[in-house]
C-alpha cells in the first residue's frame, strides 16, 4: 500500500492496513558483510463490516412495527447477523420500546461491527387509572399528561358514568381535566368509564377507552 517500514535493531515490525484487498509484502533483510536478502508475498486483508441502523426512533402504540435493518451495503464474503434479541435476520420488526443492537460477523476471521439504536414510546399516552379530586394538590384532576402533543393534532376526552351519562370532554391537550364534578356538583366515588380519541399528525388514529376509578 505504498508504507515502508525498517528497523535497526532487529524488533518486530507491525503495520496495520487502512484498505482491504490483495496487497503485496516484501520483506528486505540487510547485513554487514554478506548481500542483502529479500522476500516477496502477498497478503488478502478483508474488509471491516460496516453497520448503520438510522438514528433513534420512535414507536407508536397500536402502529405499525419499526423496520430495523442495517442501511449499509452487506459485506460480499460470507456473513453472520446477530441481534442483542438473539434473531439472526437481516431485518428485525420491533414492538416494543427498547435499545436494539446488530452485529455483523465476516468469514474467515469474525471480524465484526455492532451499531445500537434506541426505539422509545411515543404518539401515545399513558393513562392513569384512578384520581382522588379532595383539593390538596396531588392528582386532583384526570388527564393523561404524559400525552406527548408533538405528535397529536385533534384530542377528545370523555368521562361518562355507570349508565352511561355523560360527565365531562373535553377537546384540549392544555386543560386541567376532569375534577371529579357534574354540572358544579362533586361525584361519587366509584368507577367511570372513559373513551380517548388521539389523532396524530401522519393522520392516524388511535382510541383509549377503559375505566377511571374516582377516590373521595
Amino acid at each position: 500500500d505504498g508504507n515502508e517500514l525498517s528497523s535497526l535493531d532487529g524488533t518486530d515490525i507491525q503495520h496495520a492496513y487502512e484498505r482491504s484487498g490483495m496487497l503485496e509484502v516484501t520483506l528486505t533483510k540487510q547485513f554487514r558483510a554478506c548481500p542483502g536478502a529479500s522476500f516477496t508475498d502477498t497478503v488478502y486483508v478483508y474488509p471491516l463490516p460496516e453497520v448503520y441502523l438510522g438514528t433513534d426512533t420512535h414507536l407508536c402504540l397500536n402502529g405499525a412495527p419499526v423496520i430495523l435493518k442495517n442501511r449499509l451495503d452487506m459485506p460480499a464474503e460470507v456473513y453472520h447477523t446477530v441481534w442483542n434479541t438473539g434473531d439472526t435476520t437481516e431485518t428485525l420488526n420491533v414492538v416494543r420500546p427498547g435499545t436494539y443492537s446488530l452485529t455483523v460477523q465476516t468469514e474467515p476471521l469474525g471480524c465484526s461491527a455492532t451499531e445500537t439504536v434506541t426505539v422509545r414510546k411515543d404518539c401515545y399516552m399513558d393513562i392513569p387509572n384512578a384520581f382522588t379530586p379532595d383539593g390538596d394538590g396531588i392528582n386532583d384532576y384526570f388527564f393523561p399528561r404524559q400525552l406527548l402533543s408533538r405528535s397529536v393534532a385533534v384530542f377528545k376526552m370523555q368521562i361518562f358514568n355507570r349508565w352511561g351519562q355523560l360527565m365531562f370532554e373535553t377537546h384540549s391537550m392544555e386543560g386541567r381535566g376532569w375534577d371529579g364534578k357534574y354540572n358544579g356538583k362533586e361525584q361519587q366515588a366509584g368507577v367511570y368509564p372513559y373513551l380517548i380519541i388521539a389523532t396524530l399528525r401522519n393522520g392516524q388514529t388511535e382510541t383509549y377507552t377503559g375505566n377511571l376509578t374516582l377516590i373521595r
